[in-house]
């Protein structure tokens, strides 16, 4: 009943004028770093990155009621966001676009295989960070604020009438990795879905309780959601984001059903390049 729900939720159905109560941007920024970094998730891995497996991004989502004071969703590629960060990030944005702080939310899909930020997790590693990789962070951070930006503007800059539809589905690729059988894991997969006056789908956000940490190499990437979020791209060309949440004891298995098996698949087969 779930996967039926979901795909009627995808279809296009093309709605009145008067059944479109919101305007909806979208908008995104290659946040992929152009030289080596730390990447942030695993305390073991203390050289910096070797390479890139995919491209990461910073995707903005702009909505807008019949208020006319929009709020900004800003999902982004790393493992967690600095208060820091947030901070100079909604002082620009108040600014530059009269965006109010309590209007952005930024969330991260937590990949382990994402950049380091200034001021995220500095205590990871558990002795200090040579100076000349801090410098490295130190070098991408004010990049990476100046992407999310960016991108934040351009989704304002996008507003279009829209149709917000949302729905439930279930997919089963998380296990508890504390008590893999026996403790419980929330399998639910929450969808928001974006259409035009058309019924088309612009964008698609979806959360599900799972850490990103099917890879652990130290190649800069999406890991799971990014994959997902190219694979959904594919099928509905446009913008989607894919924002793991409360995933404190949950990993990736092999999933049963073969779509996200081919997802996980993809993901491991980034591990190392084929024999």
């Amino acid at each position: 009943m779930r996967t039926a729900a979901l795909v009627l939720l995808l279809l296009a159905t093309p709605a009145p004028a008067a059944d479109l109560p919101y305007r909806v941007g979208i908008a995104k920024a290659d946040i992929t770093p152009d030289h080596p970094i730390r990447l942030n998730g695993f305390g073991g891995r203390r050289t910096e990155s070797e390479g890139t497996y995919q491209k990461i991004w910073a995707k903005a989502l702009a909505i807008e009621d019949a208020s006319r004071t929009p709020a900004v969703l800003i999902a982004v590629d790393v493992l967690g966001i600095p208060a820091d960060v947030y901070d100079e990030l909604a002082r620009r944005l108040e600014k530059k676009a009269g965006l109010k702080r309590e209007r952005l939310a930024v969330t991260a899909t937590h990949t382990h295989t994402g950049p380091m930020l200034t001021g995220a997790n500095p205590t990871l590693f558990g002795v200090p960070i040579p100076k000349e990789h801090q410098a490295h962070i130190d070098r991408y951070t004010p990049v990476f604020i100046d992407k999310l930006e960016a991108a934040a503007i351009d989704a304002l800059k996008d507003l279009k009438p829209a149709r917000l539809e949302w729905g439930v589905g279930k997919v089963t690729f998380a296990v508890n990795r504390r008590k893999r059988d026996v403790a419980p894991t929330d399998h639910d997969l929450p969808v928001l879905v974006v259409k035009d006056e058309k019924g088309k789908v612009r964008a698609i956000y979806l959360g599900y309780a799972c850490h990103c940490v099917t890879l652990s190499h130290n190649k800069v990437g999406g890991d799971w959601a990014g994959f997902a979020g190219e694979a959904i791209e594919g099928t509905f060309p446009g913008w989607s984001r894919s924002s793991p949440s409360a995933a404190a004891r949950t990993r990736t298995r092999t999933p049963a059903s073969p779509g996200t098996r081919s997802t996980w698949r993809r993901a491991r087969a980034a591990r190392s390049p084929p024999r």
